[in-house]
């Protein structure tokens, strides 16, 4: 079997495949898809995060510094959505973990 026939036969078996339809994937300028190996970037994105972003833009524009509270999904207790994957990752409690700042704020 040929390298391309088997990596086609690998792929075909990839249960991650279908999570693929959920990404835009850039395109050169001939309009062929881009192979994206960048990690450690921001990563493709998931074709769902635009619609997210605009919910919480409206929010920010309709309620200012208050959507930490009466947005709708209020920003104060974002931290707290993480706390069982986080602890999960580490080896702790959720009661031992917060998710906070930044790659930039952390460096």
């Amino acid at each position: 079997m040929q390298l391309i026939e088997q990596a086609r036969a690998l792929d075909a078996e990839d249960p991650l495949a279908r999570w693929r339809e959920e990404f835009w994937i850039p395109r050169t300028r001939q309009g062929e898809e881009l192979v994206y190996l960048s990690g450690n970037s921001l990563g493709l994105q998931p074709r769902g995060v635009e619609q997210a972003l605009l919910d919480e833009l409206r929010d920010w524009r309709n309620h200012g510094v208050e959507a930490h509270f009466a947005a709708e999904r209020p920003w104060y207790s974002y931290h707290e959505h993480f706390n069982e994957s986080a602890a999960a990752i580490v080896g702790a409690s959720p009661g031992e973990v917060v998710v906070m700042n930044a790659l930039t704020v952390n460096l």
